[in-house]
């Protein structure tokens, strides 16, 4: 059969060879033509937005670079003005500034920075007040002090109080005047009432270029608000001098660690200072290290800044360097779209492959499907298909020996009319809700034909969630379940036989060892009397003699007769354990097991709440400790199997009257307790026979507990008091004693 089946097969293909059925259509195979042109599409774009990101990239690190070098000359130039600041203050402040204090204020800074050529303050002074202006210069400490001008004028304006002197001895009494530039921007400063810079220009011979800072000074205490009245109380200007190519310099070299750092990231940019003339025309003032290589490359990024120092305006022009960001940075555009066209072809091949093989696969399931229908058909097992509503939707004619039902009188019914147990329909609803799609699960059930008989089905179900369809294939393992069953069940009644067996045994040994000490004690007891009746006189001593001799010789091997089958109990071919039967608190005992429970849940109740009864650490029993806490939490997990939510009422009584004492535990309403406990207690004496009704070992814990509660010279009992008011079970212990 097989073979025939393999040539039907190769046959098939064969003809479908042979028919060279057109699957390379454009029909067949559009959705990959459709893929091709998006993802070449894709690929175009992740250039664009690769290129993108690499120029956004490269932006922001030319402006951090940039904005590294405009921050920090920027605040090195707030540094060095903050000298002009408190000058200024100083000559608010007093009518004239001493030589001591204009030292004092100004020598810090030019020591701290080596770009600032000098402070000074430069006074206006007329013609006619230049002798006696000398005379106080010389009163100042400047004792050579003398004008050194260029020629006669109506106003001189000479250096006085400059600091660091020694570098500067030569600028005293230096007029400014001759210098055009400067001379404007004091004006400037003087009009305007606000620090004024000069342009940079060459300040000391051909080597030092830079520019001068002026502050105006009026006289203290005059008015400055117009123009006539900043002319009128004009007394002078404080001069910062600054070499402009130190101070760049300065601004963009750093402190570290006691030596001189430089930024990283000014290697990655060129750039020149601008400054401009009084007719708007461009000047260089300053150019980096490597700007000689300009004119060599093209630049990818440059910028413009602007830098204010004073009122004076310069601009600052910004280039990348060559090769910025690294030659691998141009190429990675490239690389990406490359990368992602190649990507696209070859996905545009699998994808076509893959619609190939499809057409393949439908062109020959369309010549098996009649052979496959067969196999269906002919199939020993439900092969079928439901909604996820639980209704048949096919059928295979499998149904007919196992259900009892034609496929056609299945289809259209529910799977649940044929369930024994109902609430088995929402376990599967509940799995295909659960379920992820093409997702199986197996399941045994037990289904009933019209005539009430009932099969076992192992089912296969396939949920199917996108076609909201459930695959099922059922085959009849009703015999198999049966001697699974049987077995169980033989199995219980072998641990129900043990259980009662040990109990057997141990009573045996019981009565034996009582027997036997009864016995022994009246044995005992005759042997004494004999021995008294030996003594006394009578009338005929050696008649008494012989009889008395006689029974204490019978009273010995009695004794010695007794003594051998008190040995003999003690050994026993079942181990039944020892019991340690002592005087135990049953409170303690009760407690120990409550708390057990509670750690371990063994009843499977999730909630559980106790109510102990009053008075019951006030009475003891006799007992094994360890017996009594395990036949206690057995008892709770009995009555709370099965139910989320557990409550214990619990009551004892003590009597006195008959020495016992009676511990109930009520539980919560159980039904398969109620009715097992039933079950129990009309077969308590027929129990093994009975264990084909159990159901999860229940009726075998109930006769454990029975069977233990005997072998502690106790009773145990179980009732139900209805599916509303619980199970009751109810202990009777000998009692030891009861502590008021």
């Amino acid at each position: 059969m097989d073979n025939k089946n393999q040539n039907s097969y190769e046959l098939i293909l064969k003809q479908t060879s042979a028919k060279k059925r057109s699957i390379y259509s454009f029909k067949q195979t559009y959705p990959a033509y459709i893929i091709l042109v998006i993802f070449i599409v894709a690929s175009f774009l992740i250039r664009y937005f690769a290129k993108d990101n690499i120029e956004t990239g490269l932006s922001n690190e030319f402006n951090k670079a940039t904005n590294s070098v405009m921050n920090r000359v920027s605040a090195h130039y707030y540094k060095q003005i903050e000298v002009l600041n408190s000058m200024n203050g100083l000559y608010d402040l007093l009518v004239e500034v001493v030589k001591d204090y204009f030292e004092l204020y100004a020598t810090i800074p030019t020591r701290s920075y080596a770009s600032i050529l000098s402070v000074a303050y430069i006074p206006e002074v007329k013609h006619e007040d230049m002798d006696l202006f000398i005379i106080n210069a010389k009163g100042l400490g400047y004792f050579d002090y003398e004008l050194k001008t260029d020629g006669i004028k109506k106003k001189y304006y000479p250096f006085v109080n400059i600091v660091p002197e020694f570098t500067n001895i030569h600028r005293l009494g230096y007029d400014i005047s001759g210098e055009e530039l400067a001379i404007e921007t004091i004006n400037k400063a003087r009009d305007l009432n606000k620090m004024s810079a000069t342009e940079v220009y060459t300040l000391r011979g051909e080597d030092t270029s830079g520019l001068y800072i002026f502050y105006p000074v009026y006289v203290k205490g005059t008015e400055r608000e117009t123009l006539e009245e900043r002319r009128e109380n004009f007394q002078g200007v404080i001069s910062l001098e600054i070499n402009f190519d130190l101070f760049v310099k300065e601004a963009l070299s750093g402190e570290g660690m006691g030596q001189k750092v430089t930024v990283p990231s000014d290697s990655s940019i060129i750039f020149e200072i601008i400054g401009f003339d009084g007719n708007n025309k461009e000047y260089s003032v300053f150019k980096s290290d490597n700007y000689d290589i300009i004119g060599s490359y093209e630049p990818i990024l440059s910028s413009d800044h602007t830098l204010n120092i004073a009122d004076q305006e310069f601009l600052v022009r910004f280039y990348s360097i060559p090769n910025y960001g690294g030659k691998m940075q141009s190429y990675l555009p490239d690389i990406s779209f490359i990368t992602a066209l190649i990507l696209s072809l070859a996905f545009f091949g699998f994808v076509f492959t893959q619609l190939t093989n499809k057409a393949k696969a439908l062109d020959i399931a369309e010549k098996m499907t009649r052979s496959q229908r067969r196999i269906v058909d002919t199939s020993n097992d439900i092969i079928a298909v439901m909604d996820s509503s639980l209704n048949w939707k096919t059928m295979n004619p499998a149904a007919l020996p196992i259900l009892a039902k034609t496929p056609e009188e299945i289809i259209g019914s529910n799977f649940a009319e044929f369930l024994e147990n109902s609430d088995d329909a929402e376990q599967i609803k509940n799995m295909y809700s659960n379920s992820k799609n093409d997702h199986t699960d197996r399941i045994d059930l037990r289904m009933k034909k019209p005539d009430g008989s009932l099969v076992w089905i192992s089912w296969s179900f396939t949920f199917s969630v996108v076609d909201g369809l459930i695959y099922s294939i059922g085959r009849d393992v009703t015999i198999e379940k049966l001697e699974e069953e049987n077995a169980r069940f033989r199995t219980k009644q072998i641990e129900t036989a043990n259980i009662l067996s040990k109990e057997a045994s141990f009573s045996k040994s019981y009565f034996m060892k009582e027997m036997s000490h009864q016995l022994r004690n009246s044995l005992t007891g005759i042997e004494g009397s004999l021995q008294m009746l030996k003594h006394k006189l009578y009338e005929t001593e050696d008649e008494l003699d012989m009889y008395v001799d006689l029974a204490t010789t019978s009273s010995e091997e009695l004794l010695t007769y007794v003594t051998d089958i008190e040995d003999a109990s003690k050994s026993s071919d079942i181990d039944v354990g020892e019991f340690a039967i002592s005087e135990i608190s049953l409170g303690r005992s009760l407690e120990s097991a409550v708390n057990k429970f509670r750690n371990d849940l063994s009843g499977g109740a999730q909630k559980a709440e106790f109510h102990l009864p009053d008075g019951i650490n006030e009475i003891s029993v006799f007992a094994d400790d360890m017996q009594l806490v395990s036949i206690l939490n057995e008892s709770m997990t009995l009555l709370s199997y099965g139910i989320n939510y557990a409550e214990f009422n619990m009551n004892v009584e003590y009597n006195s009257y008959e020495g016992v004492v009676e511990l109930q535990i009520l539980g919560s309403p159980n039904p398969i307790i109620m009715e097992m406990s039933q079950i129990f207690n009309n077969n308590i004496n027929t129990i093994i026979d009975a264990l084909k009704y159990d159901k999860d070992d229940l009726l075998i814990s109930m006769t454990r507990l029975a069977s233990t509660m005997r072998l502690l010279r106790g009773n145990f009992k179980i009732d139900t008091l209805g599916d509303k008011d619980g199970n009751l079970v109810t202990f009777m212990f000998k009692a030891a004693k009861k502590n008021i």
